[in-house]
């Protein structure tokens, strides 16, 4: 069993990334459910964490600008309540979270063994939260957001000689095959413990199935919490499978983050 990993101390990958420039422009974060799920959270009045296997505690996990977190993309949705579902929250979260890394951590053991050495820990590359960390990576690895955006990451344009962490970096964002591991690789996560509200304060924005976008339920919460909070729909197609929603959540996503 893997240990959990201890990132309270600084990272060899904020050592090199903190002298970067951040952009100035920041993006949203955007966490992915479904419509089932949906229905609970707006009950419950927010996403509230839940137990993670490697850090050991409740949490709810978030991907920047991008809703990279994939379902099953085999299983066929055909029920409206598997539909997905993805919540804009606003960037103002991130001073409240609990971890940030540069990709999807919980790929770290199981698919990136190619880009990085054996003895490499997680814990090398997490990055403190509210301090530019994500604005940085972007600016470095992509250039712009609409880069970032496209999942079209370039060389760094400073020396990383002997920063063992940023060259895996560099060689897991600019590998173009998707032999060993999803584009999720090429989406900053956020980590919170504690829960976020379906209110203006925290969240920005809601996308989901067009289907459901008259239910009791979901217009009573528009019309008291949720007031002020930008709805988007899309088509549900019953014999598409989970995948096949993928870039048109993305393409939503895109023009709300």
């Amino acid at each position: 069993m893997t240990a959990t990993p201890d990132c309270h101390a600084e990272s060899s990958y904020w050592r090199w990334l903190q002298n970067t420039v951040p952009l100035n422009d920041r993006l949203k974060w955007c966490h992915r459910t479904d419509a089932f799920a949906l229905r609970d959270i707006i009950k419950n009045g927010g996403v509230v964490p839940r137990m993670c296997d490697v850090f050991k505690e409740p949490l709810t996990y978030l991907f920047y600008g991008r809703p990279a977190y994939r379902a099953q993309e085999s299983q066929q949705v055909r029920l409206s309540a598997r539909a997905p579902v993805i919540i804009i929250f606003n960037n103002s979260i991130e001073r409240s979270g609990a971890r940030l890394f540069p990709f999807d951590s919980g790929a770290f053991e199981s698919k990136y063994s190619s880009w990085r050495h054996q003895d490499m820990q997680l814990s090398g590359f997490h990055m403190p939260c509210g301090q530019d960390a994500a604005e940085r990576h972007v600016s470095e690895f992509f250039g712009s957001r609409s880069s970032y955006l496209a999942m079209e990451p370039s060389q760094p344009s400073r020396s990383y000689a002997g920063e063992f962490e940023v060259e895996a970096i560099n060689e897991m964002l600019n590998d173009g095959s998707a032999e060993h591991a999803d584009d999720r690789r090429l989406a900053i996560e956020l980590q919170l413990n504690r829960n976020l509200t379906l209110t203006g304060a925290d969240t920005a924005a809601l996308v989901i199935p067009e289907s459901i976008s008259e239910a009791e339920w979901l217009l009573n919460w528009q019309a008291g919490p949720g007031a002020g909070v930008v709805v988007r729909t899309y088509q549900l197609r019953p014999l598409h499978t989970a995948g096949h929603y993928q870039a048109k959540l993305e393409e939503i996503c895109a023009e709300l983050v």
